[in-house]
């Protein structure tokens, strides 16, 4: 494996009873990098608006790639990855479901804000 495999889903938060964003991935394993959720529990606590609201996150049990261990085709080195989810209040929309191109800009104008 030497992408992220990020996946998308709407789910069910059992303790809430309401939906939210799960996103599935496989994150760089590396100490000195933070995570998704360490990054957005900070934004959330100072403030920062415009940012997803964390629910939760973690690593999924021990789960770790090996390719790192082996030497890639084109001597590029891998990074190890730990498979990790984050869950965020927000739901957001497919690109096809914007009423028009000013929607869109309004959104991207709103990331960058965040």
């Amino acid at each position: 494996m030497t992408g992220r495999s990020t996946r998308g889903y709407v789910a069910l938060d059992e303790e809430s009873n309401r939906l939210v964003y799960l996103k599935d991935c496989w994150r760089v394993d590396m100490r000195d990098m933070l995570t998704e959720g360490q990054v957005l529990r900070r934004l959330n606590l100072n403030a920062v608006d415009h940012v997803p609201t964390l629910v939760c996150d973690g690593d999924v049990g021990e789960q770790r790639t090996a390719t790192q261990n082996y030497p890639s085709k084109d001597s590029a080195p891998l990074r190890a990855h730990r498979h990790y989810r984050v869950v965020v209040e927000e739901i957001g929309s497919p690109l096809d479901e914007f009423k028009n191109a000013r929607e869109l800009i309004e959104i991207v104008y709103h990331c960058l804000l965040g």
